[in-house]
């Protein structure tokens, strides 16, 4: 299809936004555009970027780093400090939602699993945006020396970054980078974003009504029956995406919920 250049360009951006679709060929999309290098394909990414749900977020990274390659191609700086921003709240929300007091189960396990695992993916999403914004090698091999488990590489990263990146993006980004300590980060998490996520109950509507569906499923699945109606109300909203997985998910939780009614538990 990329042969067919900007013949394709408009049907493939239709496909990539609209709410509906097969997620598989919509994955496939960032990677056809990055064999169109054009300013069209870095504004089709670029407005995906923004609207479309977190499942796509890594391939279209992916393909902007790519076409980025490209010195004639512009990539719009607002837009990259907005993801990073957006993504900076992400990391914070899962640290949050990980230290609550959970209820050892293999469901509460799994959703904790897949917590630390979207924690991780935003950590190199960020850099991957800033490797949109500053050369991609330095940014590589900072971001080798945060992940690191060698104190003196990860103190030279972070002091790097605090020098390198711009003062409007470093105020939500540095305190992810620095990790004084779990609680700092979930304070000024906090600060800057003003969400309040105390306990489970709350961290588990949030989940259900968000974006990422493996996470939506995860939060459907932890579900006891104790919650307040805030939480069942948004398994009842869930009914209705568009994702089969949450669906049937819901139903099944649902179902079990009015059986263990039915019996009195």
């Amino acid at each position: 299809m990329a042969a067919y250049g900007a013949q394709v360009q408009d049907e493939l951006q239709k496909t990539l936004l609209e709410e509906t679709g097969d997620i598989v060929i919509k994955q496939n999309i960032p990677r056809v555009l990055r064999q169109i290098a054009n300013q069209v394909s870095i504004d089709i990414l670029l407005e995906a970027l923004d609207q479309i749900h977190p499942a796509l977020q890594y391939p279209i990274i992916k393909a902007l780093n790519k076409l980025h390659q490209d010195p004639s191609l512009h990539i719009d700086e607002k837009r990259i400090h907005t993801s990073l921003i957006h993504e900076a709240k992400t990391y914070y929300e899962m640290q949050t939602i990980r230290q609550l007091s959970w209820v050892v189960s293999p469901s509460t396990q799994l959703l904790i699993r897949s917590l630390s695992d979207k924690q991780h993916r935003s950590l190199e999403l960020m850099f991957r945006l800033m490797g949109l914004l500053y050369p991609p090698q330095d940014i590589q091999n900072a971001y080798e020396g945060i992940i690191s488990r060698d104190v003196s590489l990860r103190a030279s990263a972070v002091e790097f970054l605090d020098n390198l990146l711009d003062h409007t993006i470093n105020r939500y980004l540095f305190p992810v980078l620095d990790q004084i300590s779990v609680e700092d980060t979930i304070d000024k998490g906090r600060d800057l974003f003003g969400y309040r996520l105390e306990s489970t109950d709350q961290a588990l509507s949030h989940l259900i009504q968000g974006r990422d569906i493996w996470l939506k499923t995860c939060a459907i699945a932890a579900i006891t029956g104790n919650e307040p109606d805030l939480v069942l109300t948004a398994i009842h909203q869930a009914m209705h995406t568009g994702a089969p997985l949450v669906r049937e998910t819901a139903a099944m939780m649902l179902a079990r919920l009015a059986y263990a009614g039915t019996q009195g538990l």
